[in-house]
């Protein structure tokens, strides 16, 4: 069946959902992981750097810091500040540390203006040229001027995103507010986003490979127990019911015995087995009672459609056959083909010799009709007379041979030796389907008109009772 041959084994079906559940195990624990690791590792940021925003405040005078930032001129303090951050930065793993003041002009442009900024001994052996001192003015993205705005009115401090044309970096702001309270300035640690994702990405690929391991190992298990638990013991049962004919009446009890000796582990998979010896059983005698009642309507249906004395088909088959073919035309189109015989000189051998003599040469003339009308269906519609029904695109071919065969067999028996009841003679006419012919009867009409011209064609030659 095209469905077995669709099927797919049950040990691969396994496979392949085991597969499908890695994959997507997979696909959701990357993406769970992704939103759990970032959650945390910015976190962790945020807390660091945090911290070095609150540890770099405490060092700072923020008085002298304004005062020297107003002025536009460097005082001892904040030289020493300056020595401290830059001293910072090169031990600790922060990307930028600054401060700045964020402004918008009356003219609606927005730019920062340096108040200190950290910088590394490499970037003072290599880049001196860029280093950014006090005072330094620079345009800025207005919207990120607007959130350090923010910032600097406020009191806590804020996270945000920082793109510039240096990279994109992760900045926390806390405000610098003098004693007076006046808010001058906003004090900056940045961290490159990439270190950041990076940690994100190692968090992942860390709890990724030690999860799906987990799940690579619950999966070999799972699948080595329904090896052992089902996938053999149903294999084992549909190899030993495959060789089982549960149609036929044949010996299901080595089967049964296969079935009973079987190893099966797990209360469902031996009730199952136990299961199926009971169909076998049931089957068996089932099959065995079909068997029997098969043939007696094999003999009933061929006692109800066959001729006692000739083994022909009797006029029951050849009304049935005839039922389906007027079924065909009205249906659509229909080819057959209809030979129509009729046994000469019957009623003066039954006369002369006995109806015992008059039924063997009945039997004679059907004889005559098998041999010479091959598959086609043959009736003995009554006493005397025959009709044989040639069916299919070559139906009218098959009965004209047929009719040839028939015409010279009948010939021959009649002008050769043997006792009268020997000498075998019938008349034969045939006639096919043609389009105008709406009904069966219409083409047995022909045939038996021609049949009963060859008879008279018989009788002027032969005389009555030849």
């Amino acid at each position: 069946m095209d469905e077995d041959k669709k099927a797919v084994p049950l040990s691969r079906a396994i496979v392949l959902v085991g597969i499908f559940f890695v994959v997507m195990t997979f696909a959701v624990v990357i993406t769970v992981n992704y939103i759990v690791q970032k959650k945390l590792i910015y976190n962790r940021y945020e807390h660091e750097m945090g911290e070095v925003l609150r540890y770099i405040e405490s060092n700072i005078d923020s008085d002298d810091l304004y005062e020297s930032f107003t002025a536009g001129k460097k005082t001892a303090e904040y030289i020493e500040l300056q020595r401290f951050l830059d001293n910072f930065i090169d031990n600790y793993s922060v990307h930028y540390l600054y401060a700045l003041q964020p402004v918008k002009d009356e003219e609606g442009n927005y730019y920062v203006i340096s108040i200190i900024s950290a910088s590394t001994m490499w970037e003072k052996e290599n880049e001196p040229e860029n280093l950014l001192d006090m005072g330094y003015v620079e345009e800025y993205n207005p919207e990120l001027v607007r959130k350090l705005m923010e910032v600097m009115a406020g009191d806590d401090i804020q996270y945000l995103v920082d793109n510039t044309e240096w990279g994109s970096d992760y900045t926390a702001a806390v405000p610098l507010v003098n004693s007076e309270g006046e808010h001058y300035g906003v004090l900056c640690v940045d961290q490159d986003i990439t270190d950041i994702q990076r940690a994100i990405l190692q968090g992942i690929a860390t709890n990724t490979i030690s999860m799906m391991a987990l799940a690579f190992i619950f999966i070999v298990m799972m699948i080595r127990w329904l090896d052992g638990f089902v996938i053999r013991p149903i294999t084992s049962i549909s190899e030993v019911i495959s060789q089982a004919d549960l149609v036929e009446d044949v010996d299901r009890f080595p089967v049964i015995a296969a079935l009973e000796k079987m190893e099966c582990r797990g209360k469902e998979m031996i009730s199952l087995r136990d299961t199926l010896v009971l169909f076998m059983l049931e089957n068996h005698f089932y099959s065995t009672n079909l068997k029997y009642a098969r043939e007696e309507m094999v003999g009933m249906d061929h006692d109800m459609h066959t001729d006692v004395l000739t083994g022909l088909g009797n006029a029951r088959l050849f009304e049935e056959e005839s039922a389906k073919i007027n079924k065909q035309l009205h249906e659509g189109v229909c080819n057959f083909s209809i030979i129509v015989v009729d046994i000469n000189n019957l009623k003066k051998i039954n006369d002369t010799y006995g109806h015992e003599k008059g039924d063997i040469f009945i039997q004679g003339c059907s004889e005559i009709m098998k041999e010479c009308c091959g598959d086609a269906v043959v009736c003995r519609t009554g006493g005397d007379e025959f009709v044989a029904v040639f069916m299919g695109y070559n139906a009218s071919k098959k009965a004209a041979f047929s009719e040839i065969q028939l015409n010279s067999a009948y010939y021959d028996a009649t002008h050769g030796q043997g006792q009268p009841w020997e000498k075998y003679s019938a008349s034969v006419g045939k006639a096919s389907w043609e389009e105008d012919d709406k009904e069966f009867s219409e083409v047995l009409k022909r045939a038996d008109r021609r049949m009963y011209e060859a008879k008279l064609k018989h009788k002027n030659k032969y005389g009555s009772y030849r």
